[in-house]
């Protein structure tokens, strides 16, 4: 595959690199949440608001600390708050433009009712001691990503290869299942392509049954693993595998990582080459999206 005449044919902003220096913005954004000096307070209920990609740090947050956290963590991907929000409550308000229009409404809101907005969310739950200290996993997930740097791109386009022209149906376990989501919306906005996402156990008791309308011609049914899944969701995957096989492809895409944060970072940035790598297949520019500032120029219409 000639992926470097692909590349300077229709990646015309050069994005690949700004995808390679994951490791790095990992890095940059540690630093900026550790000059973060939150005040100290009673918080007793957690808010986050973003939409599509900017409302996915939270989600995976919420997957990833949910084992920890005393608190409620929701995510809202609307235009306003949820009437509990009062005083006591932290509130994360995320847009990767600034200018996210759903987003903006909800921190105005924000500004009227709490104290705390602030990224990188993660460095901010750890300051405020609602989580403790994440510093082994993070130093671990940027070691991963530069060394592993090289094998994760390729397995991205090995698996750009499968999923070009298919339906792809993505499962992971429930803590990954923020992931799961990112690939989908990734494929969505860089590869133009439709995409499905669900999670096991949910998928086993529901979509599970599901088989008619796609096909081994039209389909590629992707399963995100990783090395800490429980025995029994470890036996469920097993038997979804088994039974995907006899009427579908089927890629299993073992994740790299020890800790649970690292693993999620580390699927990220394969997602993201991934979808990178599909876009080229299509002969489609990632970094394109004329419909999503059609539809801002129209909800700016009076």
């Amino acid at each position: 595959m000639q992926w470097e005449a692909l590349r300077k044919k229709y990646d015309k902003k050069n994005v690949l690199p700004w995808m390679r220096s994951f490791g790095d913005q990992c890095i940059e954004a540690i630093y900026i949440g550790s000059r973060f000096k939150p005040k100290k307070r009673k918080i007793e209920k957690i808010v986050a608001c973003g939409m599509g990609g900017s409302g996915v740090g939270a989600g995976i947050l919420k997957d990833l600390l949910k084992g920890e956290l005393h608190v409620p963590f929701d995510v809202f991907n609307s235009y306003h708050l949820p009437e509990y929000v009062d005083s006591k409550t932290l509130v994360f308000v995320v847009s990767y433009s600034g200018n996210t229009e759903e987003t903006v409404n909800c921190l105005r809101e924000a500004k009227r009712n709490i104290a705390y907005l602030c990224l990188p969310l993660l460095v901010v739950l750890v300051k405020l001691g609602l989580v403790s200290s994440k510093n082994g996993e993070l130093n671990e997930a940027v070691f991963l990503l530069k060394k592993s740097a090289g094998q994760l791109e390729e397995k991205a386009k090995e698996l750009a290869l499968r999923m070009k022209g298919k339906m792809v149906v993505i499962y992971a376990p429930e803590e990954l299942k923020t992931v799961a989501y990112r690939f989908r919306t990734e494929l969505n906005e860089n590869s133009k392509q439709f995409a499905l996402h669900h999670f096991v156990p949910e998928q086993n008791h529901n979509e599970i049954n599901a088989y008619l309308g796609l096909t081994k011609a039209n389909s590629e049914f992707i399963l995100l693993r990783h090395k800490n899944e429980p025995e029994k969701i470890q036996r469920r995957f097993a038997f979804l595998h088994k039974t995907l096989r006899k009427r579908f492809n089927v890629a299993e895409v073992h994740l790299e990582g020890k800790s649970l944060l690292a693993t999620a970072l580390y699927a990220v940035q394969f997602a993201a080459l991934a979808s990178y790598y599909l876009a080229m297949l299509n002969h489609l520019d990632p970094e394109w999206i004329p419909i999503i500032k059609e539809l801002r120029k129209e909800m700016k219409k009076k």
